[in-house]
């Protein structure tokens, strides 16, 4: 037999019942309530008007200021080699040398012949010295004296022509020696020792690599923008060296342009530098600065993204509903190490956001940062 609830327990059961809806309706109430998003914060810069030169760059590729291939300027056979490639000499420095046995032989010979020439002068420059006393005397006839006359002459003659057979012998044996005409490297060597060399036949190259040039070449378009002048500088970017600038002084230039490209040859010279490895053969990019400054609308390259179809734009901030757009603009050369130049779609006033690392949409709420903002971020 089923007993009755007593009355408080009775009481109880609706209470419980109560309790249980009251905590499901508050659990769906903090479910329901919508979370609210806080625009990202960006930071907004303005276009400014500012004196600019325009940046003009071209590529080019780095060579020796001087490149020379070395030879004899006589035959013979090679015995020495002083100077390899990958070598730096000095000026005046061996660095080949010919057998000189045959050519210290005809130098003794010709000595011999001088010797024997300068004592027939001398004897006929005496014999020449008594006739004219004689025919004086009118002890010789005229005849006597001529024939004396000629025979100094004669011997004199010979003497002269000994002197500078000997004087040839000798210069042929200086070049037998190959030395160094200016401070260079050795790049190349094209015989080895022992071999039979003909005079003028390559032996040795050398670079001048102290001293580089570059050469790049200008449309017409461009050259007529630049001022060309002798020191003019310029600054040089290498690929194998990222970071580094070098600076270049103009050294000469084509005043007219080549018939197959329509360009203009310029040469660019800077010493070798000390920190950095740079040889000839390695590419470069030539920047020039334009001659003519301007007032230009520039804002921070950072600034500059891409649309939709690849190319430069930017996000334009309204101020009056918060929401910014993107927008596309035509852009010029690069102004000093951080700003671009606008040559169009952008107005002085407005204001554009940087990208920095928010993930930007058409239409977004933005929230610009304040300059404290600002400092507190940085």
């Amino acid at each position: 037999m089923i007993q009755p609830l007593s009355a408080p327990r009775q009481l109880m059961i609706p209470l419980l019942c109560l309790l249980l809806l009251l905590t499901g309706c508050s659990g769906e109430e903090s479910q329901e309530k919508p979370q609210q998003v806080q625009p990202p914060k960006v930071t907004l810069f303005s276009p400014e008007r500012t004196e600019t030169k325009q940046l003009f760059s071209y590529p080019g590729s780095v060579r020796a200021s001087r490149e020379t291939a070395l030879s004899f300027r006589v035959g013979g056979q090679l015995v020495k080699i002083s100077a390899y490639p990958g070598q730096s000499v000095s000026e005046g420095d061996l660095l080949m040398q010919l057998d000189v046995t045959d050519l210290g032989d005809n130098i003794r010979i010709l000595e011999a012949e001088l010797d024997g020439a300068e004592a027939r002068a001398q004897k006929a420059a005496s014999d020449f010295s008594r006739a004219e006393e004689l025919l004086g005397e009118d002890v010789i006839a005229q005849a006597d004296f001529d024939l004396a006359k000629s025979s100094l002459a004669s011997a004199d003659a010979a003497v002269r022509n000994l002197r500078a057979q000997l004087s040839l012998a000798h210069h042929k044996l200086d070049y037998a020696s190959l030395k160094a005409p200016y401070d260079a490297t050795v790049t190349g060597q094209m015989v080895e020792n022992h071999e039979l060399v003909q005079a003028g036949q390559p032996v040795l190259r050398i670079h001048d690599i102290a001293t580089l040039e570059i050469d790049c070449s200008v449309p017409e378009n461009d050259i007529a923008r630049l001022s060309l002048r002798k020191g003019m500088p310029a600054t040089l970017q290498l690929p194998s060296q990222p970071g580094t600038n070098i600076t270049a002084a103009l050294a000469e230039w084509s005043t007219s342009a080549e018939r197959a490209t329509g360009t203009y040859r310029l040469t660019f010279r800077f010493p070798a530098p000390d920190t950095i490895t740079v040889l000839p053969g390695m590419t470069a990019e030539v920047t020039i600065s334009s001659a003519t400054t301007g007032e230009m609308l520039t804002i921070p390259f950072s600034a500059v993204t891409a649309d939709t179809r690849g190319k430069s734009a930017v996000w334009i901030y309204n101020h009056s509903t918060g929401r910014i757009s993107l927008r596309h603009i035509r852009t010029g050369q690069l102004s000093g190490p951080d700003r671009i130049i606008v040559t169009g779609g952008l107005e002085e006033g407005e204001q554009i956001v940087a990208p920095d690392s928010h993930y930007l949409t058409e239409g977004m709420i933005v929230e610009p940062l304040t300059d404290k903002n600002k400092a507190e971020t940085e």
